[in-house]
């Protein structure tokens, strides 16, 4: 994977290498995040949890080349297994680095894990392996000793704790990249494109999926395997005696235009259990649909003070030349569907 990383940063246009300093400055950057991307969600955090890691790295790394510890094949081998898999972790995000657009992502994390194991093993094996380093010097014994429960104790604390502390934000990065993902997986499926999300969820290259759609829906192949609208098809006709006046009740907040009379549609509902959206023209032909996604905080919304959650939906839609009007309608449990709201797209000066 290095030799691959070489070679494409190598064969460069005269463009390219022009700007290779920063592209490398760039890359560097990306890996220092990617290797804190277990800590936290800041980014400028974790870059500094990953100079933490090369610091350790090159330290390491020195000692073993320069220290004469090569001569004790004990402790070569002992401090090897932990410089060889950091140094597995460095090279396989270099090589990977161009082809990945979130350091952050924790679908990621089991490469920066592998360079964090290496450097805690490197660490203690370095501490353990003292007496073999001066084996002459009495203290070095009981100094091994207090370092191995320092080290220990600042595991827990610089560690541990750390991802301890951070465990619910990122529990809700996680969510959040995975209703995002979802939302990918949407514009897909209605066929309706949303590049920046495809392009952070789905590929690099959105238009490359995009190209292969077709092959993917008739082969029934990921992500058609499993709809999420199931019975959304463009410009069908959906059924007025379907219409339900339950007394659900909602709005339709936004229609963000993508490209032209293609819309980023959200909203918000207030029915108890809902499977997903529908966005028709007002003659009730399909033009879209959208899906349920995370909870906001409670609201009071009823007479009686009882409590329900606004559900944040969001979806696609798209609006013949001649049309202005979205409708969305809250399909329920039994294929009913009651009208949250309408977006009117305004008239062109």
């Amino acid at each position: 994977m290095f030799a691959v990383y070489c070679g494409w940063w190598l064969n460069q246009t005269p463009v390219h290498l022009a700007s290779r300093k920063f592209q490398l400055a760039q890359t560097w950057a990306f890996v220092l995040t990617y290797f804190g991307n277990l800590f936290t969600t800041r980014p400028e955090q974790a870059a500094e949890f990953g100079v933490a890691g090369m610091f350790v790295f090159v330290i390491v790394g020195l000692m073993v080349l320069y220290s004469g510890l090569r001569k004790y094949r004990i402790v070569f081998l002992r401090l090897g297994i932990g410089l060889i898999c950091m140094l597995y972790a460095i090279i396989n995000i270099l090589a990977t680095s161009r082809m990945r657009n979130d350091a952050l992502e924790l679908r990621y994390a089991s490469i920066s894990l592998i360079f964090w194991l290496g450097g805690a093993i490197a660490v203690f094996m370095l501490i353990r392996s003292l007496d073999v380093i001066f084996p002459e010097r009495i203290p070095i014994i009981y100094l091994k000793k207090r370092l191995s429960l320092v080290f220990w104790i600042a595991l827990l604390l610089f560690v541990i704790y750390p991802m301890y502390h951070e465990s619910i934000p990122k529990l809700n990065y996680i969510h959040k990249g995975f209703q995002d993902q979802r939302l990918a997986i949407l514009s897909l499926q209605l066929e309706l494109y949303d590049t920046e999300v495809l392009y952070t969820k789905i590929s690099i290259a959105p238009s490359q999926v995009m190209a292969i759609v077709p092959l993917m829906k008739k082969t029934h192949h990921v992500p058609f395997d499993h709809l999420l609208i199931p019975e959304y098809e463009y410009d069908k006709v959906l059924e007025p005696d379907r219409i339900s006046q339950n007394g659900c009740t909602g709005q339709f907040a936004a229609a963000i235009e993508l490209e032209h009379d293609i819309f980023q549609v959200q909203g918000e509902n207030l029915c108890p259990i809902i499977k997903y959206i529908l966005i028709a023209n007002e003659a009730l032909h399909l033009r879209g649909g959208a899906i349920p996604m995370q909870q906001d905080q409670p609201h009071k919304v009823t007479s009686d003070d009882s409590v329900s959650k606004y559900v944040r939906w969001q979806g696609y839609a798209k609006l013949e030349s001649q049309e202005r009007t979205l409708i969305a309608y809250a399909v329920l449990p039994d294929d009913h569907f009651v009208p949250l709201g309408r977006y009117e797209k305004q008239a062109p000066k």
